[in-house]
């Protein structure tokens, strides 16, 4: 129950594995064993920004059952708790500068250890200043068989071989006299038994861990602990990361399937990557194809998550290239809320979302609450869309269309006319029609934010409207696109996610044409002409499967 509430990346990641980090990259003095904690903390303080290409994560097959063996009050097995996760840091740091670090940690692995591996490029291998007699792999007789790798074993025992990951990352290591308390844990040449290039030599303490933390606790407290400011440091660098953790791909794994590679990573084109060639997902040859049904006269998808997001993204593409053919630009209407982080998160940061053509994309906002970003950032629909999405793309700063909700008189005030602004705006760059609008769907079936309450004349003759939210309290009142606006668009995708949807999905499958909730209105006005991206969890009703 406490693990499924952190996962790895807060369990391991964020504390033990960013620690190390601070110590493998800090600088110090010659003759100083150690980094003092101005050194650790400027290590921190140098990282850029997590970006959504640089995550991975996993979670290995038996854990949802596991769970509920631990919780089975509070258990559905549908947890998204990733075991796994693989991360990717940048340092501004002249000695750093281009070097990617990866920090992985997973349960259910096949082994035990934690370590550091360095990975060189061909030409970094040793230090031209040391002669290859005294390095310790003279015994390599050919170059070509110099190690690309070295493994530091910080736990204790012996580690396996698949703890290589070949991946890019260069550095130099001088070689000289090891720190005290270290040693070869092979024989010079052992490397070799392992096919070039990917050639290994182990370094491992010959001290316990434990007993040494335990010793430092009671005779120097401070020399191996970490400081408030570096903790603080780490916690600014971990905390974006961890508020979009659960809407990231997840990728189902077993010990057997790390055995054969399956969570092995590398790093190509500035995004981390999984070797098999995709970002996330089951990858390895497990994708299942999607059950297609009928909903309200449009095709229905049904598959896991991160497959919808998948699919979804690659209707993105295809209709962005279209237009951008022969329109010469790509509008796309994108939504708030919960629901729609995930499928962000893969336009951000999927290898299939690179071919669209942003510099020609405009991206519009479906609707926005009306609260000021300034003390109310987190319900602020723009700022979401921003930081999942627009920051990590190309785009003109011309062609990103926010919702107008503070003006002159305060927040959507209608004496303001930011609803006729936007409206006007959306007339002057594309004559009021959009390519594109992406659409989640609410609990009580409403829909941008027009909910089951809202009068449909109010609405008529507007491509944009304020509205209001029948139960909220802090962002009642919402500025959307309209009925027409939604009608009007080329095309229109519904991405539906969630077990809490499920039951807004069965009655709308039971209801058919005869429903009268706002998405159904939206879906029944374009005659069938909506696409349904459906995850299985919001699909777990059996009666969402009758063709109707």
């Amino acid at each position: 129950k406490f693990y499924d509430s952190y996962g790895v990346v807060r369990d391991m990641l964020q504390n033990h594995l960013t620690s190390i980090l601070s110590l493998i990259a800090c600088d110090f003095a010659d003759g100083q064993e150690g980094c003092s904690p101005a050194s650790l903390l400027s290590v921190l303080e140098s990282a850029d920004t997590v970006r959504p290409g640089h995550v991975l994560q996993g979670q290995y097959a038996d854990y949802g059952r596991h769970c509920c063996q631990d919780d089975s009050a509070n258990c559905n097995g549908m947890s998204r708790t990733a075991t796994f996760a693989s991360t990717m840091f940048y340092l501004d740091l002249e000695r750093w500068r281009g070097v990617p670090f990866v920090l992985m940690s997973g349960k259910a692995m096949g082994e035990r250890h934690a370590s550091v591996t360095l990975h060189y490029d061909a030409d970094s291998l040793i230090h031209p200043a040391r002669s290859r007699s005294t390095a310790p792999f003279a015994g390599q007789k050919s170059s070509v068989c110099m190690p690309l790798q070295l493994t530091i074993n910080i736990q204790g025992g012996m580690l396996g071989t698949s703890v290589v990951f070949p991946g890019p990352a260069a550095a130099v290591l001088r070689y000289g006299d090891l720190p005290t308390g270290w040693e070869w844990s092979a024989e010079p040449g052992d490397g070799a038994r392992i096919e070039c290039p990917q050639a290994i030599a182990m370094l491992r303490h010959s001290t316990r861990p434990y007993s040494d933390l335990l010793l430092s606790a009671i005779t120097e407290p401070k020399a191996h602990f970490v400081g408030t400011a570096s903790l603080l440091a780490a916690w600014r660098l971990w905390s974006p990361v961890v508020d979009w953790l659960n809407y990231l791909p997840l990728r189902i794994y077993t010990t057997e399937s790390v055995s054969r590679g399956h969570l092995a990573t590398d790093v190509i084109g500035g995004r981390l990557r999984f070797v098999d060639g995709t970002v996330g997902g089951s990858g390895g040859g497990e994708r299942v194809a999607p059950r297609s049904e009928i909903m309200l006269g449009g095709r229905l998808f049904v598959s896991p998550l991160d497959e919808v997001c998948r699919m979804l993204v690659n209707d993105v593409v295809e209709k962005a290239l279209q237009a951008v053919k022969e329109r010469g630009a790509f509008h796309m209407a994108l939504p708030g809320g919960t629901s729609p982080r995930s499928l962000l998160l893969a336009l951000a940061s999927s290898v299939q979302a690179d071919a669209i053509p942003w510099d020609r994309v405009h991206v519009w906002q479906v609707d926005d609450r009306c609260v000021d970003p300034l003390s109310n950032g987190s319900e602020w629909n723009f700022q979401q869309l921003s930081s999942m999405l627009l920051q990590h793309r190309p785009l003109r700063a011309t062609s990103i269309h926010p919702m107008p909700i503070i003006q002159g008189s305060g927040l959507c005030d209608p004496r303001d006319g930011g609803a006729e602004a936007y409206s006007e705006q959306l007339r002057v760059f594309n004559g009021g029609t959009l390519d594109l609008i992406i659409l989640g769907i609410g609990v009580d079936g409403h829909v941008a934010s027009i909910f089951p309450h809202s009068d449909p004349q109010k609405l008529k003759g507007r491509r944009v409207a304020l509205t209001q939210h029948p139960l909220s309290t802090s962002a009642a009142r919402r500025m959307t696109l309209t009925y027409e606006t939604l009608q009007g668009a080329r095309s229109v995708l519904m991405f539906v996610v969630g077990s809490s949807k499920s039951a807004v999905m069965s009655r709308l499958q039971d209801e058919g044409s005869d429903s009268t909730l706002p998405v159904a209105r939206v879906a029944l006005q374009r005659q069938g002409q909506v696409t349904w991206y459906v995850d299985e969890a919001a699909a777990q009703v059996a009666s969402m499967y009758r063709a109707g």
